[in-house]
């Protein structure tokens, strides 16, 4: 997980650094956000994630696995934070 971890930190610092002319060119035919990361990747369990959707008021099955809708409003969350 240390070593997917890394790579992925390699790959966006790489992008952003490198590759300056070619994000701002493909940004002004499909614009998109900034890649945001941190240099060391936010890791939860399953039960800190579900805690912090019930403190939003979000409903989870404590036993059941997130939907697509639960993971992007934990993404959203952290991102506040």
């Amino acid at each position: 997980m240390d070593l997917v971890d890394e790579l992925f930190v390699f790959i966006f610092t790489s992008l952003n650094n490198k590759c300056k002319k070619e994000l701002e060119a493909i940004g002004k035919q499909y614009p998109f956000k900034p890649l945001k990361f941190l240099e060391k990747t936010l890791r939860l369990t399953f039960e800190e994630g579900v805690q912090i959707l019930k403190e939003a008021g979000v409903e989870i099955d404590p036993l059941g696995d997130l939907n697509t809708e639960s993971q992007r409003k934990l993404g959203q969350l952290v991102l506040e934070k």
